[in-house]
């Protein structure tokens, strides 16, 4: 065939692919331009040459593209080697993997009989094919193997009749390479031989059992952990230890096993034969039988008690820093009415939960605790208060502070002596067994000293039932030490604020002073100074009365002068029949002799009339509703000639006592001056 007629049918052949439909030869002509009986020609070729294909629709011959593909071509694309033989066993084909596995040219075998051949992988061949001369027949897949090189080559050979154009027949061997698979099977009865010992001598467990959880084998190591022998445990349910609890985590992993998931993971507590509590960790896979379904599950295990025990303990130390961090947050934000003593105690009660836990502080100038908070119990304290006959909080002790700083500079919390040692022998011996009675068992009692800087602050004692164990004793220890350096600070911040207190109320104090300085040296001779001494008196003292009682030293006689009250006062000492105001009485000489300062006096009535019965004083005085006086006497240097009282009522304390007696002295010396001129 010429080049043009090649040419102008690989055109027809892309007319007829740009058509899948198919295509007359009416419209193959039309579109090559040309003579229909040579198109006809050339469709021939290609049907003849397999290249296209022809199917009849009624009367028309309709073509397409052929797809098939020469049978040379498709042993080309197989990955398994083909030897294709005539009848005579000589080699008509073969493909390339052949020449790939034998290193050499296709001439090498093309044309030639197998026993003109000496390859040692021809004459394996020869041993396995039917004798010579008997007719071709199909055998069932054999294996064969043969060395090549320095290689053991494994090869599975099927035998197939192929039947040839010309009608004679012959055979095809297709070999499949199963090196790989023979050397793995090698290798698998190896390591399962290895697996025997390896699974015996394994430190990790290894448990299979039924579906109905009946155990069929258990290692040594399992059977040595749970201190028993393998065959005990052979027949037995799985894990028969295991916490009745902790069974469902074992069923979810059962229940959870998938193709994406084969090896589910699972945790479970077990009852050792120690009688210890212990963690196990389990892998689980399914082992399948020839229709797919279970019929065995393995379980791969280790105890893994450490594991948890350092989780809880990692778990106990974030706790504990959460717990010291809110703490130390709590003493921060603090607000300056905020009781940090019942904050101290009331954190370590929850920390150690018993009978009691309280708080002392220390004064190192008088040698006292006072214990300034009580926290626990409530019928604990209330026995506790009712044995004592007081109250437990707010109580002061005399403390040896060499004994007390030896326990508790330790700064550790220790177990406190008895409890009659620990009251500071205060209470008798038989007050102290009735605490110990009433505790149905005894107390445990431990302290541990409030230490900032050296520098001991006060105390911190617990209480409990006795042979408890004491609880979170690290983090106890270290939330007192905190607690010491929060509570110094609230003492000093607290003396701070005092000391500014202090410092401005002198200044108020100047500045009253300085203000009744010049009221006293600029008032004139018209003014009544004894009035003004008491109103004066009565802004800078909450007080019901005061009264300015002045002495004539020729008739030894003395008069009242002054009274200032809260509204009503004097109203109800008329109504009384009472006029303090100008009454005059003699004075006696045996009578105390008040000083320069404010002391507590007798009931003002008897101090004033001197004649009434005191008795008779004390009614008047219950009657409107006052309690304490206080008297301080008018004068300068050994002069006297007068005094002063202040009445207070029923309930109520003097206050501003250092600026009343400076102004009293004030007052004095104006009066002195006055009576000079």
């Amino acid at each position: 065939m010429s080049v043009l007629d090649r040419e102008r049918m690989n055109q027809i052949k892309q007319i007829i692919k740009q058509n899948p439909r198919g295509m007359s030869i009416s419209d193959i002509t039309s579109e090559m331009k040309m003579n229909r009986n040579l198109i006809s020609r050339y469709l021939d070729m290609l049907l003849v040459a397999g290249e296209v294909e022809m199917q009849r629709i009624g009367a028309a011959k309709v073509y397409f593209l052929s797809h098939r593909l020469p049978i040379s071509a498709m042993l080309e694309f197989s990955s398994d080697l083909v030897i294709v033989l005539d009848e005579e066993r000589r080699i008509l084909m073969v493909n390339q993997a052949i020449l790939d596995l034998l290193k050499i040219n296709r001439d090498c075998l093309v044309g030639i009989q197998l026993k003109d051949l000496q390859n040692p992988f021809i004459k394996t061949l020869r041993d396995y094919l039917p004798p010579e001369g008997s007719p071709p027949v199909a055998q069932q897949d054999r294996e064969i193997s043969c060395t090549l090189g320095n290689r053991e080559v494994h090869l599975r050979m099927k035998q197939v009749l192929t039947g040839f154009e010309d009608g004679s027949q012959g055979i095809t061997l297709i070999l499949e390479d199963i090196t790989d698979q023979v050397s793995f099977q090698n290798r698998l009865l190896m390591s399962e031989a290895r697996y025997r010992g390896i699974v015996e001598d394994q430190t990790e467990f290894i448990v299979r059992f039924r579906p109905d959880m009946t155990t069929t084998f258990v290692n040594d190591a399992y059977a040595r952990y749970l201190e028993k022998e393998s065959n005990e445990l052979v027949g037995q349910p799985f894990a028969p230890c295991m916490l009745e609890d902790d069974i469902q985590f074992l069923n979810r992993a059962l229940n959870s096993l998938e193709p994406d998931k084969p090896a589910p993971f699972f945790e479970c507590r077990i009852e050792h034969t120690s009688g210890e509590i212990r963690w196990n960790a389990w892998t689980i896979r399914a082992l399948h039988d020839d229709s797919g379904n279970p019929s065995e599950y393995q379980c791969v295990g280790r105890d893994n008690t450490e594991k948890h025990e350092a989780a809880a303990k990692i778990n106990k130390y974030i706790k504990e820093l959460e717990f010291l961090a809110q703490a130390s947050r709590d003493f921060r934000d603090m607000e300056e009415t905020g009781d940090i003593f019942e904050y101290t105690a009331r954190r370590v009660y929850s920390l150690a939960p018993g009978f009691l836990a309280w708080v002392g502080l220390i004064d190192l100038q008088q040698s006292t605790l006072r214990i300034r908070s009580v926290v626990g119990d409530t019928d604990s304290i209330r026995q506790l208060d009712e044995i004592l006959g007081k109250r437990f909080v707010d109580m002061v002790f005399p403390i040896e502070l060499e004994e007390t700083a030896a326990l508790l500079q330790r700064r550790t919390l220790v177990r406190a002596p008895s409890i009659y040692r620990l009251l500071h022998m205060q209470f008798s011996e038989d007050v102290c067994q009735r605490i110990e009675e009433a505790s149905f068992g005894g107390i445990d009692s431990y302290l541990m000293g409030l230490v900032s800087r050296g520098r001991i602050v006060g105390d911190v004692g617990i209480s409990l039932p006795h042979g408890t164990p004491l609880p979170n004793r690290g983090l106890i220890e270290a939330f007192i030490r905190q607690a010491a350096i929060a509570i110094e600070w609230k003492i000093a911040d607290d003396n701070l604020r005092q000391s500014l207190a202090r410092e401005r109320k002198q200044v108020q104090n100047l500045k009253v002073l300085s203000r009744t300085a010049m009221d006293l040296i600029e008032m004139d001779c018209d003014t009544d100074i004894f009035q003004y001494i008491g109103e004066t008196i009565m802004g800078i003292s909450d007080c019901a009365f005061v009264a300015t009682v002045i002495f004539d030293t020729n008739t030894d006689s003395a008069t009242v002068r002054s009274i200032a009250a809260k509204p009503g006062n004097l109203k109800v000492l008329q109504k009384l029949g009472i006029n303090p105001i100008g009454m005059t009485f003699s004075r006696d000489p045996e009578k105390k002799v008040f000083g320069t300062r404010l002391e507590e006096g007798p009931p003002i009535f008897f101090h004033l009339s001197h004649r009434l019965p005191e008795k008779v004083c004390r009614s008047l005085e219950k009657c409107l509703g006052i309690e304490k006086n206080y008297i301080m006497k008018l004068g300068h240097l050994d002069q006297y000639f007068g005094t002063v009282v202040i009445v207070l009522e029923r309930g109520k304390d003097l206050a501003n006592k250092e600026l009343l007696e400076a102004f009293i002295n004030q007052a004095a010396v104006a009066l002195l001056r006055r009576t000079r001129r």
